[in-house]
């Protein structure tokens, strides 16, 4: 599922547009529709709007390749929310304080039961957008699934220092921050492939991982920082009685010291 902005239309059921990969001067990697790319092809149904300001949908890739749905949504016209490279960054601002007076809203809520099926207990938050209040029906879940890294933890500058220090103890040039940052998101094999292209056995790439993993370890002695007010937030589950445990990122780039930094 994918939080869009704006209005997604119902008959917009496809996205079917070549997708090519390049890198930038940066080293980091975009995909952009081209008539040049590979055959690309996602399926969309929409699952609930809120106004003309955003709309959930559910988005099934037919093809596997990089950053589809992402950049089959901006293609559509309908960015993800929370999507650093292919997004909009006011949208994206605009969904976390929507989120943000959700949660200061909540003694204005009230308790009512799901239409959809009787077993289903739901809230009806109300909330404002701009000069104009809505609201929504929001499930009252009694588990919340987050993704660790880049949503819960800021660990970015302890990946680019790992890949730095694993590049040393391999014998290598050391990539720029932005090159190195331009790789996070992909699997750990195809990150240090991108990064460096002569590691062509695999023998050398695995070499180059447990460096790595060994390097991303020692500085994860002192587990990386939350981000802002994210402490606050499972405080606030916590009190809800609400379990809250995390997904680990594919890849396994950075999932070590979950508890301390919690805790901490």
């Amino acid at each position: 599922m994918a939080l869009v902005r704006g209005h997604w239309a119902t008959a917009k059921k496809q996205v079917n547009a070549p997708l090519q990969k390049s890198n930038l001067r940066s080293g980091e990697r975009m995909v952009e529709v081209s008539s040049e790319g590979k055959e690309a092809l996602t399926l969309f149904r929409v699952l609930r709007r809120f106004g003309e300001f955003a709309t959930l949908v559910e988005a099934k890739p037919v093809t596997g390749r990089t950053h589809q749905i992402r950049v089959h949504a901006q293609h559509a016209g309908h960015c993800i929310a929370g999507d650093s490279k292919y997004g909009d960054e006011q949208f994206t601002r605009e969904i976390r304080e929507l989120a943000a007076s959700a949660c200061s809203c909540m003694p204005m809520s009230w308790w009512c039961r799901c239409p959809m099926a009787a077993s289903c207990v739901s809230r009806r938050r109300s909330m404002r957008y701009g000069r104009s209040p809505w609201s929504a029906w929001v499930p009252d879940y009694q588990l919340l699934i987050f993704d660790w890294d880049g949503t819960l933890v800021d660990s970015i500058g302890r990946i680019v220092e790992a890949m730095h220090r694993a590049a040393d103890a391999c014998g290598l040039e050391r990539r720029s921050d932005l090159r190195v940052k331009g790789i996070i998101g992909l699997g750990l094999p195809e990150a240090i492939s991108s990064l460096y292209p002569q590691l062509d056995e695999p023998c050398l790439v695995e070499r180059f991982r447990r460096c790595y993993s060994e390097q991303y370890l020692r500085l994860e002695s002192e587990p990386s920082a939350l981000f802002p007010g994210v402490a606050e937030a499972l405080e606030a589950f916590g009190r809800r009685a609400m379990a809250w445990p995390w997904r680990r990122a594919r890849g396994g780039m950075a999932c070590t010291g979950c508890w301390s930094s919690v805790a901490g």
